[in-house]
Formats: structure tokens, C-alpha cells, sequence
């Protein structure tokens, strides 16, 4: 995955899964899965380099799509992808992982948000718009569009942590069925669990 925040989603995810259908592993209590943090400008290198290559295992990668085209991990999912070891990579088909939450759990963690004014569409930043209502129902004299650009990162990371750790621990299968209607997040966990076998 590409950082962290993206490990935590994943966790609480795989726990929801478990719980309704223990076929869905929980990547958080399995000895067998390990997960890494490949994101940023290193990301490239570990699969160009396969630098995993002597656990003589194969690999699960999945990455945001973000909103460039062609993605910007395109390439490393076609490289990992032609792999020939069974190793699997994805792009995620909405924007980013913070796009598989479900409204009503982000609501429950951000209460000073009007969530009847927040509209989430797939390819829409979800860490950003929360940063920004947040920092609009704070009644800060600085509007959102003047805040300095290292303030507005700071808020929006901050958002995604949250988002991934506080709202994700508050999804459940019920949720994560209407924002994932396809059941990509659940093809992720089947994907992991054939490699387990």
C-alpha cells in the first residue's frame, strides 16, 4: 500500500470483513500477511527493483488512483502484474481509499460538520473537503483558500488519519456495501486470502 494511513483503513477493514465472513482474512492478526508501506517517490523502486523478491512470496499491491490519467502507479501495477510469480496489483476505482467510507461513520467522528451539506462523490478528495469544513466550523478568520498551503497540509493529513483510523473503525458490512456497491474493497480481501491457501 502507499503509506500508513492506507495500512489502517485496510486493518479495520479486513476485521469487518472477517467478522461477516471469516473466508476475508484479518490482515491484522494473520502471521501470514505483512504489510509495507510503499508510497511516495520510493514506490517505483521496490517494484522496479523487487526488492521482496527472495521471501519467494507473492505480493498484493494496491494503490490510490488519485486523479491523474493515466494514474500515476499505472506503470507499477502493469509491472508487478507481469510479474509472472502471482503477485496482483490494483488501483483503487474511486479516487482514494478515503473514498470507501461510508458518510454516517465520518460523521460520527467529525459531529462539528453538517454532514447533510457533504457530498462525496467517488473522485472527490474526501481528506480535503473534511480539513476544509472542519476548519470552516471552527470560526478560524482565515478562509480555507488563504490559508497558507503548509497549514492546509497539515489539516488535511491530519483529516486523513482520522478518516482512516476513527471513521474506518466505524464502518460496518452494512456501510461498506452501499459506498462499495461493486465490492472492489471485498475483492481486495478475496485476492489476499487465494494467496494464503
Amino acid at each position: 500500500v502507499e503509506g500508513p494511513q492506507d495500512i489502517r483503513f485496510l486493518k479495520h477493514m479486513g476485521r469487518i470483513l472477517n467478522k461477516h465472513d471469516q473466508s476475508h482474512p484479518d490482515i491484522e492478526d494473520d502471521p501470514r500477511i505483512g504489510i509495507i508501506p510503499l508510497g511516495g517517490s520510493t514506490l517505483n523502486e521496490w517494484v522496479q527493483n523487487h526488492y521482496l523478491r527472495c521471501l519467494d512470496l507473492p505480493e498484493i499491491h494496491i494503490y490510490d488512483r488519485d486523479t491523474q490519467a493515466p494514474p500515476q502507479y499505472q506503470n507499477a501495477c502493469n509491472d508487478v502484474n507481469s510479474r509472472g510469480d502471482g503477485s496482483w496489483a490494483a488501483l483503487t476505482n474511486k479516487r482514494e481509499i478515503e473514498n470507501y467510507l461510508h458518510l454516517d461513520a465520518i460523521a460520527e467522528v467529525y459531529t462539528q460538520i453538517n454532514s447533510a451539506d457533504l457530498v462525496l462523490q467517488d473522485q472527490a478528495n474526501v481528506p480535503e473537503l473534511i480539513a476544509k469544513k472542519v476548519h470552516e466550523s471552527s470560526g478560524a478568520p482565515t478562509v480555507w483558500e488563504l490559508l497558507e498551503e503548509g497549514k492546509r497540509g497539515k489539516k488535511i493529513r491530519r483529516a486523513k488519519k482520522r478518516l482512516c483510523d476513527e471513521a474506518a473503525s466505524r464502518m460496518t458490512i452494512e456501510r461498506l456495501d452501499a459506498v462499495d456497491s461493486n465490492g472492489e474493497v471485498k475483492g481486495w480481501f478475496i485476492k489476499i486470502a487465494e494467496q494464503l491457501t
